[in-house]
């Protein structure tokens, strides 16, 4: 493995990482949102949408960006 391509790996490694914990982040917002009322929005299904969108950064965006930078090596 050349210095290159272990640097990009360290990288995309680092970028997933980062996508989880805002994923984390906003599943934990949307819950507080749909559970309290919390930020000023009362709306429930507004905070359920947040949380959803969390679990699509947790799970669904990092499992694609993989495939995506599979393919194009």
């Amino acid at each position: 493995m050349t210095d290159f391509q272990e640097a990009r790996a360290k990288r995309q490694l680092l970028f997933l990482a980062l996508l989880r914990l805002v994923g984390m982040a906003l599943v934990l917002v949307g819950v507080a949102m749909w559970q309290r009322g919390s930020f000023g929005i009362d709306d429930d299904l507004t905070g359920k949408l947040v949380a959803v969108a969390g679990f699509a950064f947790m799970f669904l965006v990092p499992a694609l960006l993989r495939r995506k930078w599979r393919e194009g090596r």
